[in-house]
């Protein structure tokens, strides 16, 4: 058996860590952009906070964003160091592969929105299948979600 300090964080605290997180960036967001008229002004932005939420919060000493925290899960590197910064910009960016065909201009709406299902199953199924809990971002970024403050 594993050491508490290694214990990957469950489906369940990762879904709800990620609905939390998502409900401070909406509030956020709309603050920040009720004033913009402008619609690709409004995404950039947009992307911008969250770019700057998910890589400030997992790279700074907590460890984690404000869902993951509360929720006593961490991120950190496979070899059970912290984030650096670098490194939470690139799981960040990993992160929302899935969601690019939204912003696509060659595309309908509705074709974007299928294929973005499509490519989050892919890109998040993992997680709920294996022994570790990683989705592709993961994979990608050789980061973990474990229970507990685990690296330095």
């Amino acid at each position: 058996m594993k050491p508490l300090s290694h214990i990957y964080a469950g489906r369940l605290e990762r879904l709800f860590a990620n609905l939390i997180d998502s409900i401070f960036l909406v509030l956020i967001g709309s603050v920040v952009t009720l004033s913009l008229e402008s619609e690709g002004l409004v995404v950039l932005i947009t992307f911008l906070i969250s770019l700057g939420y998910y890589t400030h919060f997992t790279s700074s000493s907590w460890q984690a964003t404000p869902g993951k925290r509360l929720l006593n899960i961490y991120v950190i590197r496979t070899d059970n160091r912290a984030l650096t910064q670098r490194d939470a910009v690139e799981r960040f960016l990993a992160y929302s592969i899935p969601g690019l065909p939204l912003y696509a201009s060659f595309m309908d709406a509705g074709t974007g929105m299928m294929l973005t299902l499509w490519l989050s199953l892919f890109w998040f199924f993992p997680i709920l299948i294996t022994l570790e809990r990683v989705g592709m971002h993961d994979r990608l970024c050789s980061t973990r979600v474990m229970v507990g403050k685990v690296g330095v």
